[in-house]
């Protein structure tokens, strides 16, 4: 009987908008990487909505973001869109949260390019998550194969200044270091990783030293392949993956320079030079 009982409670529970809505905020608040998504059906969906339009207005405000966050994830873009909505006067928790998630959500419904209009003010806005907004749009842009505007990089530098020491920084370097590799700078994305590598683990490093290695690869100048490939410190080849390193060595020996060939990676086998490079 006992057994029984649970079961008709949890039965409830899973049906009762409040809970639903509740389960759903608790899941928005994970971590990136770490958040499930969860399966709703109609019926689920109805009461969510018929919950939601009962808050007060400043509740609304304050959960709206976090619920369309999640809705996203459990493939109910509708929903998510009146969740938006019907809170689109009410006060914010976070300045520009609200236009943060409508660009996620254009950007799965609609277009990147939609998406990028609703992000561009939201980063010349220096609202709360401005920053956040700026790497979202360096994402979004960089996988259009566009060009990040001169005023967007300026955005990420000052950005990163200014949260230098938070959860952000990483986040604004990699967008900028994805912007620098994508325009062939390749002397400033070594600066960048630098920095980067004192706040990510080793293989997230290897992960751009590959993307630099393609790019590389990818030149379709040879003059300038050869001038970025001898000019790639020593110990960073040697970290690149292995397919890559064989790609840049293969083709500077078909321009004819198999000593330069033969010379890269030459600190391989001395550790104590690989740290100073």
């Amino acid at each position: 009987m006992v057994d029984g009982d649970t079961d008709i409670q949890l039965h409830r529970a899973a049906n009762c908008p409040e809970m639903i809505i509740w389960k759903l905020l608790y899941e928005a608040g994970a971590k990136q990487g770490e958040m499930r998504a969860l399966s709703l059906n109609d019926t689920q969906l109805e009461k969510i909505r018929a919950g939601f339009d009962q808050w007060p207005r400043a509740l609304q405000g304050i959960f709206a973001a976090k619920l369309a966050k999640s809705l996203i994830a459990a493939d109910a873009p509708d929903t998510a869109a009146f969740s938006l909505r019907r809170s689109q006067s009410a006060p914010e928790q976070r300045s520009g949260e609200r236009a943060m998630i409508a660009a996620n959500l254009a950007n799965k419904t609609e277009s990147a390019s939609a998406a990028i209009k609703l992000l561009a003010p939201i980063v010349a806005s220096d609202s709360e998550t401005a920053p956040e907004a700026a790497i979202a749009l360096t994402d979004l842009i960089l996988g259009q194969d566009q060009n990040i505007s001169s005023s967007q990089k300026a955005a990420l530098d000052t950005y990163r200044e200014e949260y230098e020491g938070t959860e952000l920084e990483e986040g604004l370097i990699r967008a900028r270091l994805r912007t620098a590799i994508q325009e062939n700078d390749f002397a400033q994305a070594i600066d960048l990783m630098r920095a980067y590598s004192k706040l990510v683990r080793p293989s997230k490093v290897n992960l751009i030293l590959d993307e630099i290695g393609q790019a590389i690869v990818s030149l379709t100048s040879d003059a300038s392949f050869l001038k970025e490939a001898v000019s790639l410190p020593p110990a960073d080849f040697n970290q690149i993956a292995q397919p890559l390193q064989d790609q840049i060595g293969l083709r500077m020996k078909e321009l004819g320079f198999s000593d330069l060939a033969a010379q890269l990676g030459a600190l391989r086998n001395d550790p104590a030079e690989a740290v100073t490079s």
